[in-house]
């Protein structure tokens, strides 16, 4: 019944509740076989990445039901797969089926609700983070050419109208280095340019948030076509800040 048909087909699948013959689930397969044995691996082991799959899985072994079943759905093309996913979940939660996906379906994760406390921990775990070469290269690729749609700039304006994070990410930092006066990290920058001579800049300037690495990253992406605020989002500063990097009004001793 999953056996994989042929190279470019793939299976629209749904996980079923056996005592409530209730679809709980709904997932897209290139290799159904495969993917069936992903999902009892991750829950036979309790690390599923579906929270609610994994407690409707536990409850059913803890009270020894049968448990889960795996329904064929719809067999198609691997290029319509994310289409037909998100049709398949709309269509039945409009029939009233509680399902356990974290999304809409399709690719990434349109639709998912994430709380208040995981927007605080993600937070916490990136915080003082510096973006990977691949991840930059990621955001390079998956932002070349892209072509905004009006509703997106009119938010992004209206987001952005009267911001004044990088006024404020300022007098914080000023009131941390008053309150605790200045780390080790900023007196080997202060005696590094004074014994090199001369007014300490870039990344030598106690304050500086960015690398020498990271000016030459960031007129890379410009190169790439990639706007101020995506650069800007990416390294932690301003676009205003990016553009005058890119135009070598700062940080014009990089080469």
């Amino acid at each position: 019944m999953f056996k994989k048909k042929g190279a470019g087909t793939g299976l629209i699948y749904a996980i079923v509740d056996e005592r409530t013959d209730r679809i709980c689930y709904v997932g897209k397969a290139v290799d159904p076989s495969s993917r069936r044995s992903g999902h009892i691996t991750l829950l036979e082991n309790n690390v599923h990445h579906n929270p609610r799959l994994q407690y409707v899985f536990n409850k059913l072994r803890r009270e020894g039901e049968c448990g889960l079943a795996w329904l064929p759905l719809e067999w198609a093309s691997v290029e319509n797969l994310g289409q037909l996913e998100v049709q398949w979940i709309a269509r039945l939660r409009g029939l009233g089926y509680d399902l356990c996906n974290a999304t809409n379906g399709g690719e990434g994760a349109c639709g998912r609700v994430v709380s208040e406390e995981t927007k605080a921990k993600m937070s916490r775990a990136n915080k003082g983070k510096k973006p990977t070469a691949l991840c930059i290269a990621m955001a390079v690729k998956a932002n070349t050419g892209r072509q905004r749609t009006q509703e997106e700039r009119d938010r992004r304006s209206a987001a952005l109208r009267g911001n004044r994070r990088g006024i404020a990410n300022l007098e914080k930092r000023w009131m941390e280095v008053r309150a605790n006066g200045i780390t080790d990290s900023h007196k080997q920058k202060l005696r590094a340019a004074k014994q090199a001579g001369g007014v300490a800049r870039g990344e030598r300037q106690h304050l500086s948030k960015l690398t020498e690495a990271d000016v030459i990253q960031i007129r890379n992406m410009y190169d790439t076509g990639l706007g101020s605020r995506k650069i800007g989002a990416t390294f932690g500063i301003s676009p205003q800040t990016a553009w005058l990097i890119k135009t070598r009004k700062t940080w014009a001793h990089v080469a």
